[in-house]
């Protein structure tokens, strides 16, 4: 309404700062995580809304998602074959890999999901960063790392825990020794 006052008064200077305030806040509502993960998910749910509650409220403020992250949603909630996110360092791939975790827990939740980081030092940040999170939804999260044996305690940690963050390594002795394990995964998750 703004905007058509101030081009009926002929205030172009007017005009152009209603036109890019609205630009503005057109954006601010695409990025949002309501918004984004609305078109995924019903946000009133018990999961969704804790997840999105999770992050706005326990991990700094996150109340958007990058264009990036937005981009890649529809080909990892929508493929059933798998895919391969190819962004740059810091483009967001750890949250689109939070929110496939969430897809596969809203669409089997007794499902168990693995989660392979290359280095011990990330996978501990990643479990960290995911129980902060996760913890919040009544999800468990454990982690599997060190050598290329599997004993007794990973067998439990793994009955457990809904989302396991492993090393390379564990994650193959992991499968060599326990192929039943196999059948309760429903998603992998592999980072760089």
């Amino acid at each position: 309404n703004l905007q058509e006052v101030a081009a009926m008064r002929g205030e172009p200077d007017v005009w152009w700062v209603i036109r890019l305030l609205l630009l503005i806040i057109d954006g601010f509502k695409e990025s949002s995580l309501w918004y984004v993960l609305g078109n995924y998910f019903n946000t009133e749910d018990k999961l969704p809304l804790k997840y999105i509650q999770s992050l706005v409220y326990k991990n700094g403020s996150i109340t958007e998602l990058f264009l990036t992250q937005r981009n890649s949603l529809p080909k990892v909630l929508n493929n059933k074959q798998g895919s391969i996110v190819s962004i740059p360092t810091s483009s967001g791939k750890t949250r689109i890999g939070e929110i496939a975790i969430l897809n596969c827990l809203l669409n089997e939740p007794k499902a168990k999901i693995l989660f392979i980081a290359p280095y011990r030092s990330l996978a501990y940040e990643i479990e960290n960063s995911f129980d902060e999170i996760f913890s919040n939804l009544d999800v468990s999260v454990s982690h599997l790392y060190g050598g290329s044996l599997f004993s007794k305690l990973d067998e439990r940690i793994i009955d457990e825990s809904s989302v396991i963050v492993a090393t390379p390594e564990k994650a193959k002795a992991l499968f060599r020794s326990n192929e039943d394990i196999l059948s309760c995964i429903k998603l992998v998750i592999i980072d760089e």
